[in-house]
């Protein structure tokens, strides 16, 4: 029980390290990282104001999407 009284577990990740999980982020220029940590950060942000998952706002394909191809 004593693993469970470390604080680390328990400390929340910044929103804008939120892109850092992004499956297949590694493909992406320095332009599209910019995007994605963005985009990323918001979906966090999102998420934690409605208290749902990450992948009900915007699924990280999705994400990868955006940042590859931004709309015009």
């Amino acid at each position: 029980m004593r693993g469970y009284e470390d604080a680390a577990l328990y400390e929340v990740e910044p929103p804008e390290k939120a892109y850092l999980n992004v499956k297949g982020m590694g493909r992406l220029n320095a332009e599209q990282l910019t995007l994605l940590r963005e985009l990323a950060a918001w979906r966090e942000r999102e998420a934690r104001q409605t208290d749902r998952p990450r992948g009900r706002i915007l699924q990280d394909e999705h994400l990868l999407d955006l940042a590859l191809r931004p709309p015009a």
